[in-house]
């Protein structure tokens, strides 16, 4: 999977990207389930979906794509806070109304690799985070359902047909859930990813592209956001434009340190209590990121080092890493980009 096979998937410069993704069949806006996050067969379905978005609840249950078979990865088109937005055409920084767009390959690299492309379009709004568009590999938290839309999403496979799969909640052939020994805590394995990534056109405004990883409690995926045991979002920052995300842009108070880990220098930052009450810690990089292999274990195993001013340790050693999702958050402006060569796997 190479960069020209993505940016031939159809996206442009995002003209009329209100409708689904195209391209290995995108979906269509608001497919599996209602808003509510009920399933949209109602004479078969044997529980509603949980409808949760990266940090809140979702209002659009759009298709997920799904490339790949075992593993596979799910693309999702999250627009978890674009609040007071709505769907529409996007007529600049002070409107209100968005549009994205969504697609990917089928065809896959000699090790599974897969490619993806998203596009956005946001207004400034009220909110500062408007979506993850994103690849889901894991359990997300929340997702569990007893019927075939994880989430409240249909899943949209490789073939065009949607999955059938029930109960649902994970990417088939994920290795997560993975903690560490009881006899070795923080003793976190080698898990990598491999990615390439490229602007299809330069992004406006203000975002960036990051690793998402969710550890919970258990690792068991339950049926709702706000029911999942979720302890820490690990964010490990690959690309921003507009100073979003810099260094210089973060919050002051929240840095803790500098490490090298991959031999690229990070800045670390941490926070006890975010948001809905989990731990929230980044790693920002001086720059943008190349295209190549990170070692998500290593970035876990230097969290699990670590203790906050009170002497109480950044991790217990009992949780579990259940997700690895890596995507767009974008604040506001334009920008279309295609991620290729991505995988993610264990030793």
């Amino acid at each position: 999977m190479n960069r020209r096979s993505l940016i031939s998937l159809g996206l442009g410069a995002l003209a009329g990207c209100g409708g689904g993704g195209s391209g290995g069949g995108g979906s269509g806006g608001g497919g599996g389930g209602n808003r509510s996050g009920g399933s949209s067969n109602g004479a078969g379905a044997r529980a509603s979906a949980a409808a949760s978005g990266r940090r809140g609840t979702e209002t659009e249950f759009r298709d997920f794509l799904q490339v790949g078979a075992a593993p596979a990865y799910w693309i999702h088109d999250n627009t978890w806070g674009a609040d007071g937005l709505t769907r529409g055409t996007y007529t600049g920084p002070g409107g209100t109304q968005f549009e994205t767009t969504y697609s990917r390959s089928t065809t896959l690299g000699p090790n599974g690799e897969v490619g993806w492309r998203t596009g956005w379009k946001f207004p400034t709004g009220t909110t500062e985070v408007k979506a993850f568009l994103s690849a889901i590999f894991g359990s997300k938290p929340g997702y569990a359902n007893e019927w075939v839309t994880p989430g409240g999403h249909k899943v949209l496979l490789p073939d065009n047909s949607y999955s059938t799969t029930q109960p649902s909640g994970a990417t088939p052939g994920s290795f997560l859930p993975v903690g560490t020994p009881a006899d070795s805590r923080g003793a976190w394995p080698d898990m990598f990813a491999s990615f390439a990534y490229a602007h299809v056109v330069p992004p406006t405004g203000r975002g960036q592209l990051a690793f998402d990883l969710w550890l919970q409690a258990t690792p068991a995926q339950v049926h709702g956001w706000g029911a999942s045991p979720i302890t820490h979002e690990v964010m490990i920052a690959l690309d921003y434009w507009g100073n979003y995300g810099a260094p210089s842009d973060r919050n002051p108070g929240w840095f803790s340190h500098n490490v090298t880990i991959d031999g690229r220098r990070w800045h670390v930052y941490f926070v006890r209590h975010f948001m809905d009450g989990w731990a929230f810690i980044v790693f920002e990089p001086d720059g943008p990121v190349a295209a190549g292999t990170l070692n998500l274990g290593a970035f876990l195993r230097h969290v699990a080092t670590r203790t906050d001013a009170a002497g109480q340790p950044w991790l217990s050693g009992t949780e579990w890493l259940v997700s690895i999702e890596v995507g767009v958050e974008p604040v506001e402006g334009v920008g279309d980009l295609s991620v290729f060569n991505y995988r993610v796997w264990r030793t």
